[in-house]
């Protein structure tokens, strides 16, 4: 019979003594979720929150989320130099604010990076998402179609980094250039495109999404 899924939560707390603040923070949830799940009140997780729990706690991944197998069945346990990322799409509410919304994409996929990555980026990989790009304004550094991973926790402008963002409820990969009289300077990478320029009465509605720290690609990222 396959355990439960407020089973195999509740054997992780016990096995790894885990508390529920602890599972959160590593599956990057609340702990309310936490406690639904060892309530039996929520049946089914995530496969990349799965795969998380996974690699920090050394366990199958395949049977956290299923309950197939054993929770140390080494055949279906992921190399641990590796960290799962989830791909998102973001969009705006038009507004006050203009708030971002975050919704999961390809549920049951996600992308691997070695940990080594995030610490020569010195990011956490907690605060990291995968989105996809739509358009050519930022090619050849980045083509339409492909992935950037974004670090959420990045949102003071560097000169000439790279940021995903909104301007009035729209979403833009470009390179940022914030000067000294508050305005801010919009640069793309392909030399067909015009930059934009913010002035200072409009930066409220300039939105911070995070800095952009790697494509999913073959070509380098600069």
């Amino acid at each position: 019979m396959t355990m439960l899924l407020s089973d195999r939560i509740n054997y992780l707390r016990d096995e790894k003594k885990a508390t529920m603040e602890q599972i959160a923070d590593v599956a990057g949830v609340t702990q309310a979720a936490v406690s639904q799940w060892c309530n039996g009140k929520t049946t089914n997780i995530k496969s990349h929150v799965a795969q998380k729990l996974a690699e920090y706690y050394k366990i199958s991944a395949k049977w956290l989320s299923s309950g197939e197998g054993l929770p140390t069945d080494n055949a279906n346990i992921e190399i641990y130099n590796y960290t799962t990322i989830p791909y998102k799409r973001i969009t705006f509410q038009c507004g006050e604010g203009y708030e971002p919304s975050y919704e999961d994409l390809l549920d049951e996929t996600f992308i691997k990076l070695e940990n080594k990555f995030f610490v020569d980026n010195q990011v956490s990989p907690n605060n990291c998402i995968c989105v996809k790009v739509e358009g050519d304004s930022m090619e050849p550094l980045i083509y339409n179609g492909e992935y950037v991973v974004i670090a959420q926790n990045e949102r003071n402008i560097r000169e000439g980094k790279v940021y995903a963002f909104g301007v009035q409820g729209k979403m833009r990969i470009k390179r940022l250039y914030p000067k000294i009289d508050g305005s801010l300077v919009i640069k793309s990478e392909n030399k067909n495109f015009e930059d934009d320029h913010v002035p200072p009465e409009l930066m409220d509605s300039v939105v911070i999404i995070g800095r952009v720290v790697a494509r999913i690609g073959t070509a380098p990222f600069k």
